[in-house]
């Protein structure tokens, strides 16, 4: 029979064990975890690349509705077609594991909740910052909620809040 060293207290266990028997310390190193295929990395490179340009045109539109507001009254003004482009982004982003929902605001309450899944983890934190401006820019851009809405962010698994999104911003908590 072979036997193992503990790395913490140096007592001799047999090879089988997955703990050390006296300080309970782990005797085999954790599972290497999973990595990536080229073609997720692809797909994900390439949604980053329009979140980034998305997100670039909506910060502009941003800006002139911040210098128009004072100037006429405020109308919801939302290009269908970068809308649809948004919900499309979502919808990828959601297939990819980032997302496992979003709630979006209601009751006049200016917070859409979104449930972050692994994938989200797994961002930098650049390409999480991208991935909240995609769901901030759909439910607030063109709205009067768009100076106060929220990305709130939930776990999926314990339902406790990891994070907000406003104004351009992410926290992680």
């Amino acid at each position: 029979m072979a036997y193992v060293t503990c790395p913490i207290c140096d007592h001799v266990n047999p090879e089988s064990q997955s703990a050390c028997e006296v300080c309970g310390a782990a005797l085999k190193p954790a599972a290497p975890r999973k990595r990536l295929s080229t073609e997720t990395k692809i797909i994900v490179g390439v949604g980053l690349l329009v979140v980034f340009l998305f997100g670039s045109c909506a910060f502009v539109t941003f800006l002139g509705a911040i210098t128009d507001r004072n100037k006429k009254p405020h109308v919801r003004t939302v290009d269908p077609v970068r809308h649809q482009k948004a919900r499309e982004l979502i919808d990828q982003a959601t297939q990819l594991g980032v997302w496992s929902k979003i709630e979006p605001p209601t009751n006049g309450i200016a917070v859409a909740d979104a449930w972050v899944g692994p994938s989200f983890y797994a961002a930098t934190y650049d390409q999480k910052t991208s991935f909240t401006a995609v769901v901030y820019s759909y439910y607030f851009e063109g709205t009067d909620d768009a100076d106060s809405g929220l990305v709130r962010l939930l776990d999926t698994y314990t339902g406790k809040e990891v994070g907000v999104y406003s104004h351009g911003l992410l926290q992680i908590y």
